[in-house]
């Protein structure tokens, strides 16, 4: 999977909407077509709010949610609220 960041899938959506081919938006990313169809389908369906989804954040970003998410259900079990 690629790690493309918030830049380049925005750069990507322009370029499809202004009607640049596909095979040319692959060339210039270095990426294969269907990552890139997948970027426009889910741009289609959900806006420009799945841009900023969990599938693109890093390991480090999901586990410092996670662990925030430990910690404050373990203090709220300690002190018995």
């Amino acid at each position: 999977m690629y790690k493309l960041t918030l830049k380049k899938r925005v750069w990507i959506i322009k370029r499809y909407n202004t009607k640049i081919d596909i095979s040319k938006i692959v060339l210039s990313q270095n990426i294969n077509n269907r990552t890139v169809y997948k970027i426009i389908d889910k741009f289609k369906q959900y806006g420009w709010d799945t841009q900023m989804s969990f599938y693109y954040k890093t390991p480090k970003e999901v586990w410092d949610e996670l662990k925030s998410v430990v910690v404050v259900s373990c203090c709220v079990a300690v002190s018995g609220q």
